[in-house]
């Protein structure tokens, strides 16, 4: 299970967001650390969440249609919760 701790539904709002950035963007966006993210980008890679690239010495990752989806759905899930704190 990958989510639902804070920082990494951040994350994961962040990339549905930007749909393409480079890992340094998407870290700073959700306002987590490069390390972090890496490793959560990595977990998210083998749930099909997202993928990365590699250019030049920049690496980029982007969502999956099944990671945008789930994105979609987590950060509905994610506001109604707040509605109701």
């Amino acid at each position: 299970m990958l989510f639902f701790k804070k920082k990494q539904i951040d994350i994961l709002r962040s990339l549905v967001q930007m749909r393409e950035c480079t890992l340094s963007e998407l870290a700073r966006a959700s306002g987590a650390n490069v390390g972090y993210t890496s490793n959560l980008v990595m977990r998210m890679e083998l749930e099909g969440l997202a993928e990365r690239q590699n250019r030049g010495t920049e690496v980029i990752v982007k969502a999956t249609e099944k990671g945008i989806e789930i994105g979609k759905i987590v950060t509905k899930c994610f506001e109604e919760y707040e509605k109701r704190r």
